[in-house]
């Protein structure tokens, strides 16, 4: 029975030390108490929400848009939009005719620039050049994971896909 008891009193004693886990979407600046980090940059920690108990919100749109691919930019040739309404959080995914993004090619890293921000996407399937699928993940607005998605079906045509969580 001693034994028991002093098994009990150790796991307690282990658990009650160890510090309580996130997501790992942030992390405490070093010797800043109440500062995250936010894909790289630093915010205050209080700006990030975080789980509720009601739920979470998981979300996704998407858009297959017409494009013209030149060396270092893809313009968009119509407006696309997708828009999915969630109980904390909206998801979108839009393109208007005439918006161009730049973009360079860095072995299997793709690197775009639009209006809203830059992404590094990372490859998903093998293949060379600008065809193919591209994965970007990341947190913005205050904690809302968002994975976005280039899928380029050739010179001519991409399906965009966007999911949210929070």
């Amino acid at each position: 029975m001693k034994f028991a008891s002093l098994l009990v009193l150790l796991a307690l004693t282990a658990a009650c030390g160890k510090e309580g886990g996130g997501s790992g979407r942030s992390s405490v600046a070093a010797g800043q108490p109440g500062v995250c980090n936010l894909n790289g940059r630093s915010v205050a920690c209080e700006s990030i929400r975080g789980a509720d108990g009601l739920g979470i919100d998981l979300l996704e749109t998407m858009v297959d848009a017409p494009i013209q691919v030149t060396d270092s930019e893809i313009q968009f040739l119509g407006d696309k939009e997708s828009l999915t309404q969630g109980r904390r959080i909206e998801c979108r995914t839009n393109v208007k005719s005439g918006e161009t993004y730049r973009y360079t090619l860095r072995g299997q890293r793709l690197l775009i620039d639009t209006e809203s921000g830059s992404y590094e996407m990372t490859r998903l399937n093998s293949g060379e050049g600008l065809i193919g699928t591209w994965v970007w993940k990341g947190y913005v607005d205050g904690g809302t994971h968002i994975i976005r998605q280039f899928s380029f079906l050739g010179n001519d045509r991409v399906i965009i896909r966007t999911n949210c969580e929070l």
